[in-house]
């Protein structure tokens, strides 16, 4: 689990971008249904505005709630990633030594 840990900055460091590329995902797609429920709802392009990319989503982002929004769901991304890697890497260094004890890689 150890190795795992060590990649925690990283993920906080890709937070940011993953906020934004998810935003800009769903900009326009929580408004096409009939209903629209209060956290879909600020998904939505407000009205009289176009889609927008990366830069402009960012902004928009840090306008509507400061640099805070742009770190939403760190805990979950940490909580989800950091295990998982950390199982990932186990089971590879063990499947790769049994490998190699059995005389798989010449």
């Amino acid at each position: 689990m150890t190795p795992s840990l060590g990649d925690v900055p990283i993920y906080i460091w890709q937070v940011p971008t993953d906020v934004i590329t998810t935003r800009i995902i769903t900009q326009g797609e929580a408004c096409k249904g009939d209903r629209v429920d209060s956290d879909e709802a600020e998904m939505c392009a407000p009205p009289g505005e176009e889609i927008v990319g990366f830069r402009q989503m960012g902004l928009r982002i840090l306008d509507e709630g400061g640099p805070a929004a742009l770190m939403r769901g760190w805990q979950a991304r940490v909580g989800y990633w950091a295990p998982a890697i950390g199982i990932f890497l186990s089971c590879y260094c063990s499947i790769r030594q049994t490998a190699v004890a059995a005389d798989f890689f010449p």
